[in-house]
């Protein structure tokens, strides 16, 4: 009955953060979530210490933190996580041997570095595509404004942009040009 006490808990709070995610503190929502998955993570194996699988469990807390938290948050997460199972693991030193929680903790150690570094990765891959983006964007703006031609740019039938060679074959100023149908 614990661990059906813990996980009814998580739940409730699960649908708190689900309720914040839906408003305008989906930040909130998030390390509501975070929290929760955390420390049922750590309350689990408490409550059944024979059970070797539940140690496993803080690697979806640091799982979801790098989905839904920045990568320095994540960090904290799962530097937490592995201090709530050391010390977890001392405080259940008189009923299980240390030696046999060796083994759980150092799979949440390597899990954890290895979602780390990926999650760090993803994010770096994502700034250089952001800045490729904004390079293309400038070179696609320069040719547009360069270009001796007049060129119009539309979406479903309407201008959404003008370059001023367009200005003078229509006569017309650019921003004029825009939001006019073709």
């Amino acid at each position: 009955w614990p661990t059906l006490r813990v996980v009814l808990v998580a739940i409730a709070l699960n649908l708190g953060a689900y309720a914040l995610s839906r408003t305008r503190h989906h930040r909130r929502g998030a390390v509501v979530l975070t929290a929760t998955v955390c420390a049922a993570s750590i309350a689990v194996p408490l409550s059944n210490p024979a059970d070797f699988i539940a140690f496993a469990f803080p690697v979806v807390g640091v799982l979801l933190a790098c989905v839904l938290l920045s990568l320095r948050a994540a960090a904290i997460v799962a530097g937490s996580s592995l201090a709530g199972l050391i010390a977890l693991a001392i405080v259940l030193g008189d009923r299980i041997p240390l030696s046999r929680s060796i083994g759980p903790i150092m799979l949440v150690l390597i899990a954890s570095v290895l979602i780390l570094v990926t999650t760090a990765h993803r994010d770096r891959l994502e700034k250089d595509r952001h800045a490729e983006l904004a390079r293309s964007r400038e070179r696609y703006r320069s040719l547009l404004q360069t270009a001796f031609v007049g060129l119009v740019v539309a979406e479903g039938g309407v201008v959404v942009e003008a370059n001023p060679g367009a200005a003078r074959l229509f006569g017309r100023a650019e921003d004029a040009i825009v939001g006019r149908p073709l």
